[in-house]
């Protein structure tokens, strides 16, 4: 009978010890779980994103009041800040025409419509409500260069006009504002089209691309950055 008692004894002090080690088991695996659990949840905070859409073209052709012919095009981009933190978009357009490849003789210019030329709401009319005919009659100086502060969940809408120089008989205009080796179309740009983009900790540069009758002819112009503020 003694020994039944140290038997006994001896059995319930094992399943006490099992059972504490099977507690300090779960504890960490659940301690294990919270901490993946965190981890995931800080690579989505930190993965921020801006989503860049680009509709066009508009425009035509027009002759001022001083006899001067235009043959222009204008296309809207909107930039999203879909990102928790404010970005900082930085543009610049050269200030003379450009050539089209393959041939160079064949140029365009590139500008920002002015804000007193844009309107103050997305319109899908002519010319996207931008008052390009305007602008055209008077005096006042294109824009190429841009920069702004962007804050997030909120956006910038651009207008970009296009001035062709050089007679080409066939063929839309299509353009595009995209980030450098990030697009799959060029030089075979859609009538719209939005695509997302990753914010890192370093800028991401920006394109412009312009493509003629069926992109026939076209030029990629290196134009500004995105970067986190």
């Amino acid at each position: 009978m003694k020994y039944f008692y140290h038997y006994m004894f001896v059995l319930l002090m094992l399943a006490s010890c099992k059972q504490t080690q099977d507690r300090e088991t779960v504890t960490q695996q659940q301690a294990d779980i919270h901490t993946d659990t965190s981890i995931q949840t800080d690579k989505v905070e930190k993965t921020d994103s801006i989503r860049i859409l680009n509709t066009g073209p508009r425009g035509g052709a027009y002759q001022n009041s001083k006899g001067e012919n235009f043959r222009y095009t204008v296309f809207r981009v909107e930039v999203l800040n879909h990102a928790s933190h404010l970005i900082q978009l930085d543009l610049n357009f050269p200030k003379s025409p450009t050539g089209l490849l393959p041939d160079s003789t064949i140029v365009f210019q590139v500008f920002l419509v002015p804000e007193k030329y844009t309107p103050d709401t997305i319109q899908d009319t002519f010319n996207f409500g931008a008052r390009l005919e305007a602008l055209f009659e008077s005096e006042d100086p294109y824009k190429y260069e841009l920069s702004t502060a962007i804050e997030p969940q909120d956006q910038q809408t651009l207008y970009i006009g296009i001035l062709l120089k050089s007679q080409i008989i066939d063929g839309a205009t299509r353009a595009k504002l995209f980030v450098e080796g990030q697009d799959q179309d060029a030089p075979f740009f859609k009538v719209a089209s939005q695509n997302n983009y990753k914010l890192h900790n370093k800028p991401l540069n920006l394109v412009y691309g312009v493509s003629v009758a069926d992109a026939k002819y076209h030029a990629l112009i290196p134009c500004g950055q995105i970067k986190i503020e």
